[in-house]
């Protein structure tokens, strides 16, 4: 049986004889595997079927998904990704064609859109993005080694892969709240003789979201309920609400929901880049609008035999939108998507600010009111999960062995 080890300043070793010269260093097993790829100690080819003494598939991946007959081998160029999980395609550039799969979530049957790798090596200029209806499922066969981005977040109001829409204006044929089950709810205000107008809710996921400014009356827009327990769901995030608005063709659009990512890696997962699913940003009030609730953080699954690296893994959420005023010649900005670090995405500037968005080291806040000029700007939407899994997992290995924001629970896979 060998033994994969784990050294101090992070580093990894999976030979007999380099481990034995590297135990002055400080190296600590972290799990054992045979030949073939088995943790149990038993003969024969590892689940996988392979017999080569690499790791092979020692545990079951989650959610039930298995390797296609001939996964890629992908080393990215500088050039951006992009993958679409839709229906209609699933895949995209050297990734090639994927696989519709369903799932079960939450005792619902859900689709994926899974891609089959043997390696995958991001340099640190490269970075991978994607959209579409459905989670992106990532099984790689070997190592995965991530210098560069992937990045399934939302970004303002377009949604990452399963995320869901923000509130829109009646004009495009929205809704007042966003979609999901944790939607900001938005809000037409009453006209108070030329001014409104009330902040979007933010778009709950870990925790709920945050109210949009209540524009000095009564009743703030609602803020999105939390929902689920685990990143193993892989439920995307919430949309934010709309904005109240003075005209019915308008009203700012709330932030769109983060997508979800299962990335099942039988071999190390090296993570020095970053990969995020933070929540959209809510759109900043023009002329005179509150502004759009934010977005919540979707849901990343890691699991491996093993997780390292020096980067990034988060699920934030987005900030809210501030509001505008037309008496006063100011637009607001747009809240800042949620992104791969412990800060919380800020809420847009305005008249009224919009609130930040949610992330481990604070919860989402509410958008400010002015209770003079009535305008209220969009509340920050809700962190999402964040979930590390690899044989022994919290119990062997306390430690999170890379950085992360949001929701974050640590286990280890099925055998």
């Amino acid at each position: 049986m060998l033994t994969a080890w784990r050294c101090d300043g992070g580093s990894r070793c999976g030979r007999w004889l380099l481990c034995v010269l590297l135990l002055s260093a400080g190296c600590r097993e972290i799990f054992p595997y045979t030949r073939d790829g088995r943790t149990d100690g038993l003969p024969g080819a590892g689940p996988d079927g392979r017999a080569d003494g690499l790791p092979g598939a020692s545990f079951r991946f989650a959610n039930g998904f298995s390797f296609s007959q001939h996964p890629d081998t992908v080393s990215a160029s500088s050039a951006p990704l992009q993958i679409l999980t839709s229906d209609s395609l699933c895949g995209g550039g050297p990734f090639g064609s994927g696989r519709i799969l369903l799932f079960s979530s939450n005792g619902a049957s859900r689709k994926a859109c899974v891609i089959s790798l043997t390696s995958l090596r991001l340099p640190k200029e490269a970075s991978i993005s994607a959209s579409g209806d459905h989670p992106l499922v990532i099984l790689v066969q070997g190592d995965a080694i991530i210098d560069g981005k992937i990045d399934v977040g939302a970004h303002t109001i377009t949604p990452g892969p399963g995320g869901w829409r923000g509130g829109r204006p009646p004009g495009e044929g929205g809704t007042t709240s966003g979609q999901g089950d944790g939607a900001g709810a938005g809000q037409t205000c009453p006209q108070l003789g030329n001014s409104d107008l009330c902040g979007g809710g933010g778009a709950g996921h870990a925790t709920a979201g945050a109210q949009g400014g209540a524009a000095g009356i009564a009743g703030a827009s609602v803020a999105g309920p939390s929902h689920g327990t685990s990143a193993l769901a892989l439920e995307g995030g919430s949309g934010g609400g709309r904005s109240g608005e003075m005209q019915a063709a308008e009203g700012m659009r709330g932030g769109a929901g983060g997508g979800a990512l299962q990335m099942s890696v039988i071999g190390v997962l090296t993570v020095n880049g970053a990969i995020t699913a933070g929540g959209g940003g809510g759109a900043g009030g023009l002329s005179t609008n509150g502004g759009g609730g934010g977005g919540s953080g979707g849901s990343i699954l890691l699991e491996a035999l093993a997780i390292d690296g020096s980067g990034w893994v988060s699920a934030n959420g987005g900030g809210g939108g501030g509001s505008g005023s037309y008496n006063k010649g100011v637009n607001g900005s747009d809240g800042s998507d949620g992104g791969p670090t412990l800060s919380p995405a800020l809420g847009g500037a305005g008249i009224t600010k919009g609130g930040n968005g949610g992330s481990s080291s604070s919860g989402p806040t509410d958008g400010e009111s002015s209770t003079t000029l009535r305008l209220g700007g969009g509340g920050g939407g809700a962190a999402g999960r964040v979930h590390l899994s690899w044989p022994g997992g919290a119990a062997q290995d306390p430690q999170r062995p890379i950085q992360c924001s949001g929701s974050v629970t640590l286990g280890a896979p099925a055998l």
